[in-house]
């Protein structure tokens, strides 16, 4: 990655079964920002449509960068 194409801010929320939550804190977020970022969404093992969210904004808005955490130590 060029100096120029690396994210300046990158943004870090963990989460755990917070979809609509999620939902409402991406598009605040997404529309807030406007210089080069990235939104890293670490989750554990949801119980909610909270990954199906994340795959939704990751096909659309390259940006968001969901990480599954798999540690089981929580988000």
């Amino acid at each position: 990655m060029t100096p120029e194409a690396a994210p300046r801010v990158s943004i870090v929320i963990p989460v755990h079964n917070e979809d609509e939550a999620i939902r409402a804190c991406l598009t605040r977020i997404l529309t807030a920002v406007t210089v080069p970022s990235e939104v890293l969404v670490v989750f554990d093992d949801v119980e909610d449509t909270t990954v199906k969210v994340l795959e939704e904004y990751g096909r659309h808005e390259p940006r968001v960068v969901p990480i599954h955490n798999t540690s089981g130590r929580g988000p």
